[in-house]
């Protein structure tokens, strides 16, 4: 059968890898489009700008291949790829690929999460969010703390500034305590009509890490 005929294909020639990885969108029989995806499985490092093209695809059934290969990766090679299927406009894609990168350790996962915060969708930047309390890396404190002085939650929703507040208290622990207080006593980071609401979800969080019997 097909599936035969490109794995003998590959095996003689590893290079006729890459015109199979880009015609890839275009194979209709289920059992070719399996043998190649195996191949590029097995060959992935090597045909990342193959598999980018899977991840922007218009067929929903190859970028979710696409992003299938990427996951079997799980270093940093694929948040190249990964970064492209973040801009795709297809929330449950960007929600795939955030999830990815959330299972990628390195720096490279901090930068691309901290860009998906930026997400229109209100729905992206709360899994955005979820995803990075999972990591359970402190590293991303630092950068939220900051992002929180400079940009304030004007335009977010009460949900959205909560989940900002539950990230920061359970990667940072009680030392990020006072600087969420202070945040908390700053009235124009919030819509006047949300402040109230906001300094006690900020201050909450903070009371909640706080060593026992210690007071703000």
């Amino acid at each position: 059968g097909s599936e035969g005929i490109y794995k003998y294909f590959f095996h003689l020639d590893p290079c006729a890898l890459k015109p199979l990885a880009h015609a890839y969108p275009s194979l209709v029989e289920k059992n070719a489009r399996r043998a190649v995806r195996d191949l590029l499985l097995a060959r992935a490092k090597e045909n990342l700008d193959a598999i980018s093209n899977l991840v922007v695809s218009t067929n929903p059934a190859t970028v979710r291949d696409g992003l299938y290969i990427l996951g079997q990766i799980e270093d940093e090679s694929a948040l190249g790829p990964l970064s492209k299927a973040l801009r795709v406009s297809d929330e449950s894609v960007r929600e795939y690929a955030i999830w990815l990168v959330s299972k990628i350790p390195g720096d490279g996962r901090q930068e691309l999460l901290l860009k998906a915060l930026h997400d229109p969708s209100e729905k992206m930047r709360l899994t955005t969010l979820r995803y990075m309390k999972e990591t359970g890396d402190p590293g991303f404190v630092g950068p939220l703390l900051r992002v929180m002085r400079e940009r304030g939650f004007r335009a977010l929703s009460l949900e959205e500034i909560s989940a900002w507040a539950d990230v920061v208290a359970a990667l940072g622990g009680p030392s990020v305590a006072p600087e969420m207080e202070a945040i908390a006593g700053k009235g124009r980071f919030f819509e006047k009509r949300h402040t109230r609401v906001f300094r006690r979800i900020l201050k909450d969080a903070a009371r909640s890490i706080r060593p026992a019997g210690e007071n703000p």
